[in-house]
């Protein structure tokens, strides 16, 4: 028997198989699967999944859960894709609605269509805040100025992602009005308000930021003082290499300050530093420092200047360096952004 005699007679058997024996070509049917118990159910969040027990002769193409708040969730409702595959599976579900009562069924793709298991329930926790306090500084009040911050004692299960201040004119003041951030996580920060106008009353509130929403801590009032100008007084004594300058100082209930006079060549003297957001690098030619520690209503004094350049055109102002306390009695910290100038003037030396 030659070889297309042979291929011959085996088609038409394979043929007359087919024919004579359908039943030995088994049909795909859905798959078989269970749901499981729900699980890690938090506010917003949960866990469930599925066994497939049979795949229905296909392999499974998706797996996965759908939920909602109806009876028999379908994968036209939410649903978590998980993986391809036979064995069981969890997956996460993820933007509910705190206490809330949820459907849920596993579902499993195979080539006929989608099976679903068995429906299970859970409800939600209701919503947790973030715990918030706020707080105030009052030895840091000043004309523009405030130091509010605030203690988060709780997060509430969800990670801070921000917390602050806010405040307004008006009580319990939210992010929509002024605010700034200052940081993230739980515990004690603070922060410096400024651009405050003088003799005003605010409110302010600590905040902190979640998944949850956003927390609030306590309505606090404060009253920014209105501070006498700190004023530079005229030169006097003038002379080829020396200069007098003064100046007077009015402050009332600071811990600690340094004051003094700055001049230079330039314009605008400032004294070197960091004023909370870059470091001043172009400060005065020289500083001369007056200290006071708890100096009441301040007052007026003079500095004579020596060792200057004959003929020389200088400027200078009084300055005012504010002390915020760390660790009463002894550990002080200086905030440069709360560095009072006063009014510019000028001076040439003799030739």
């Amino acid at each position: 028997m030659n070889k297309e005699v042979s291929k011959c007679l085996f088609l038409i058997c394979y043929v007359a198989g087919i024919t004579v024996f359908p039943g030995c070509m088994k049909e795909a049917n859905l798959p078989s699967l269970t749901t499981t118990e729900v699980s890690n159910i938090t506010d917003v969040s949960a866990s469930s999944g599925g066994n497939i027990t049979d795949n229905g002769g296909a392999n499974v193409d998706l797996r996965g859960v759908c939920w909602g708040t109806g009876n028999n969730p379908t994968i036209k409702d939410s649903q978590t894709y998980y993986h391809i595959g036979n064995e069981s599976f969890i997956c996460p579900i993820t933007r509910l609605t705190p206490a809330t009562y949820y459907h849920v069924r596993a579902f499993a793709m195979n080539s006929v269509g989608v099976a679903y298991g068995n429906e299970v329930h859970f409800t939600t926790t209701p919503v947790v805040w973030a715990k918030v306090t706020t707080t105030i500084d009052p030895a840091f009040i000043i004309d523009n100025t405030a130091d509010a911050g605030g203690i988060v004692t709780d997060d509430g299960g969800h990670p801070v992602t921000e917390r602050g201040v806010c405040w307004a004119k008006t009580p319990d003041p939210t992010i929509k009005n002024q605010s700034i951030p200052c940081g993230i996580d739980t515990g004690r920060y603070s922060c410096f308000i400024r651009e405050l106008q003088p003799g005003t009353i605010y409110h302010v509130r600590a905040y902190a930021i979640t998944m949850a929403g956003v927390a609030y801590g306590d309505d606090q009032q404060f009253t920014t003082h209105t501070l006498p100008p700190v004023e530079t007084a005229p030169v006097t004594e003038l002379s080829r290499t020396t200069a007098t300058v003064g100046g007077t100082l009015r402050l009332i209930d600071v811990a600690r300050i340094d004051c003094g006079i700055c001049y230079g060549t330039k314009p605008s003297p400032v004294i070197y530093g960091y004023d909370g957001e870059n470091w001043i690098l172009d400060g005065a030619d020289w500083v001369y420092f007056i200290g006071f520690d708890n100096p009441g209503t301040g007052g007026e004094f003079k500095i004579n200047i020596t060792e200057l350049s004959p003929g020389t055109l200088y400027y200078a102002r009084m300055f005012v360096r504010l002390y915020k306390n760390l660790s009463y009695p002894y550990t002080y910290f200086w905030l440069p952004h709360l560095t009072l100038y006063g009014n510019e003037v000028t001076f040439t030396t003799l030739p």
